[in-house]
C-alpha cells in the first residue's frame, strides 16, 4: 500500500523546475506530522498549495512481529495532536503500551517516587504516557497523508544545495538526484545533522554528554502491564524499562562512553545479567524513608530475555542558534536535542510541528508570504519557550542525580521522600509532563 503511495505521489521528472509552497526535508514522525497537519487545512486539501517531502532513505513500510527498538513516549498533548490530524486512528492499537504507573529511584539511598495515573483503571485519558514504535507512527501518518492526497514525495533523495534566489523571494533547491526547484519555505526536519541547517550555516550550541543511549526490546519476569521503572546511577547513567504490548518491554540504558563500549560487545546473556544487576543492586547508603500514602516500593522485574539487537545513539543537550532564516524553518531534532530520561524528545518535536503549522496556515490565510522572516518569527518565539523550559528541566534533573556527596545524597533522598508523599505536587508534575502547558490551544487546520 505504501509503495503505491510513493508511485502515486512521486511526479517530478529530472530537468523540470517547479515551484513549491513548502519543501520538507526529512520524513520522520515530526516532518510527516507537520505535512499531515497542513494537508488537513482547507488551503492544502483543495491543492491550492504544493508540498514536497524528501528523505535520503526509504521509509520503513512494515511492522515486524516483535516490537521495534525505537520506541517513543507520547504524552496526552501529542495524542490530541495526532487525533486532530487523523493519524491516531491509523495506528495499530494492539501495539501500543500504556504507562499508568511509574517508579523512580536511585542507586544511593532508599528513597523513591511513584507516579500513578488519576482516574479509573480503564480510563486511558489520564495515563502517564503511551509507548509507540517509530514505524507504527510513520505508517499511521503515511496512511493519513495518502487519504488526503495532497503531498508529493521524492524518496530516496535529499537536498544538495540551498541558495537565495536573487530575482525573487524564493529559495533555490537543488537535489542530489539532479532536480532543481524553487520553494517559498524549506523545512528542515532531518535530524541533528540537518542538511538544511548546514546549508544555511545555522549554528548550534550546547554540549555532548559523552554518553550513549542503548535501546532494545526485552521480556521480563512480571506479567504486570502499564508500569514503567527508572533508576538513576551516580556515574550519570540511567536505566528505564517501558511497558509495551504482549508482554514485551523496551529499555533505554543511558551510559558513559566507556561503559557503552563494553556493553555493546556483550553477549545477550551477559547484557541481561548487567541489566538485572543494575536494577537490583543494593545501596550502601542507608537513608530514612516514610510513607503516608500507601505507595510502597515495588521491586523491579527481572529481565528474562533480550529480544532483538541493541541499537545506540549519542546523547546531547543542543539548541540551534536560530530556528528560522529566510525561507527556512527547523523543527524537531534539527532544532534541538535533550536527554531522553524524561521521555520528552518526540513530544517537543510534535510541539514544533503544531506551532509551525499554525504559523504557516495563519500567514497563508492572511495573504502573507510564508517564507518571510517576519512571518516565521511567531513560530520561533513560541517553540523556543517550550524547548528551553524542557531542556533546562531535564538538565536540572540529570545533575541532581549525579552529585556523589553523602550529605547531598541524604538531602536528595529526603526531598524525594517528601515529594512521594505530596500527591498535590506529584499530580501537577504529571499534568505539566502530560498536557504541555505551552502547547497552542488552537489547531488552525481545524476549520
Amino acid at each position: 500500500m505504501i509503495k503505491k503511495t510513493f508511485k502515486l505521489f512521486s511526479t517530478l521528472q529530472q530537468g523540470q523546475t517547479e515551484t513549491y509552497d513548502i519543501i520538507i526535508s526529512g520524513c520522520g514522525p515530526v516532518g510527516l506530522s507537520f505535512a499531515c497537519a497542513l494537508s488537513n487545512s482547507m488551503y492544502f486539501k483543495n491543492q491550492k498549495a504544493k508540498i514536497l517531502m524528501l528523505d535520503s532513505q526509504k521509509l520503513e513500510e512494515n511492522l515486524t512481529d516483535i516490537p521495534h527498538q525505537r520506541v517513543y513516549s507520547i504524552n496526552y498533548s501529542s495524542q490530541n495532536f495526532l487525533q486532530s490530524i487523523g493519524a491516531w486512528d491509523h495506528l495499530d492499537k494492539k501495539r501500543l503500551g500504556h504507562t499508568k504507573q511509574m517508579q523512580v529511584w536511585e542507586e544511593k539511598g532508599q528513597s523513591y517516587i511513584k507516579f500513578k495515573h488519576q482516574g479509573s483503571p480503564n480510563d486511558d485519558d489520564n495515563k502517564l504516557g503511551t509507548l509507540i514504535e517509530n514505524n507504527n507512527i510513520i505508517l499511521s501518518l503515511l496512511k493519513r497523508i495518502r487519504e488526503l492526497n495532497t503531498i508529493e514525495f521524492s524518496i530516496p533523495d535529499q537536498i544538495e544545495c540551498l541558495e537565495d534566489d536573487e530575482n525573487s523571494n524564493l529559495q533555490i533547491v537543488k537535489l542530489k538526484s539532479g532536480r532543481k526547484m524553487f520553494s517559498k519555505l524549506v523545512v528542515g526536519s532531518d535530524g541533528r545533522n540537518s542538511v538544511v541547517k548546514e546549508q544555511k550555516k545555522i549554528g548550534t550550541y550546547g554540549w555532548m554528554y559523552n554518553q550513549m543511549g542503548i535501546v532494545c526490546t526485552i521480556k521480563t519476569s512480571k506479567s504486570e502491564k502499564n508500569t514503567a521503572y527508572q533508576r538513576y546511577f551516580i556515574n550519570g547513567s540511567s536505566l528505564a524499562i517501558l511497558p509495551l504490548w504482549d508482554g514485551y518491554s523496551s529499555i533505554v540504558y543511558s551510559v558513559p562512553l566507556y561503559q557503552y563500549e563494553e556493553l555493546i560487545k556483550q553477549s545477550d546473556n551477559d547484557f541481561l545479567n548487567t541489566l538485572n544487576f543494575a536494577l537490583s543492586k543494593q545501596s550502601n547508603l542507608q537513608t530514612p524513608t516514610f510513607n503516608f500514602n500507601d505507595q510502597s516500593f515495588v521491586p523491579p522485574p527481572f529481565v528474562t530475555q533480550i529480544i532483538n539487537k541493541r541499537l545506540a545513539f549519542p546523547l546531547a543537550q543542543l539548541q540551534s542558534g536560530r530556528y528560522i532564516a529566510r525561507n527556512i524553518a527547523l523543527i524537531g531534532d534539527a532544532a534541538h536535542s535533550i536527554h531522553p530520561h524524561g521521555g520528552q524528545g518526540l513530544n517537543n518535536g510534535f510541539n514544533d510541528a503544531i506551532s509551525l503549522s499554525n504559523c504557516v496556515i495563519r500567514n497563508f490565510r492572511a495573504g502573507h508570504f510564508i517564507g518571510d522572516l517576519m512571518s516565521l518569527q511567531e513560530y520561533e518565539s513560541e517553540a523556543k519557550v517550550f524547548n528551553y523550559f524542557n531542556g533546562i528541566s531535564m538538565e536540572v534533573l540529570k545533575k541532581l542525580y549525579e552529585v556523589d556527596v553523602a550529605g547531598f545524597a541524604m538531602v536528595r533522598n529526603f526531598g524525594a521522600n517528601l515529594l512521594n508523599n505530596c500527591n498535590f505536587i506529584k499530580n501537577n508534575i504529571q499534568k505539566i509532563a502530560g498536557q504541555n502547558p505551552f502547547a497552542p490551544q488552537k489547531y488552525e487546520w481545524i476549520d
